[in-house]
């Protein structure tokens, strides 16, 4: 049977939003995953596609 809960990937490198954001949504029954920055949110989208992308806009750039 597949989960029919809404997966949504949270992109945010401020860690109180970032948390505050993934505890609501979860209360709210979402399946949440939560990374700081860019590189992680490539990392677990190739892992698994979320239904719904939150992304901060104005990371820092990451450095590779």
């Amino acid at each position: 049977m597949q989960d029919s809960k809404t997966s949504i990937l949270i992109a945010e490198d401020e860690d109180s939003v970032r948390t505050s954001l993934a505890q609501v949504l979860t209360v709210l029954g979402h399946r949440v995953r939560a990374v700081s920055d860019g590189m992680a949110a490539l990392i677990e989208v190739r892992h698994e596609a979320p239904d719904i992308l939150l992304s901060d806009l104005s990371m820092p750039a990451c450095l590779v």
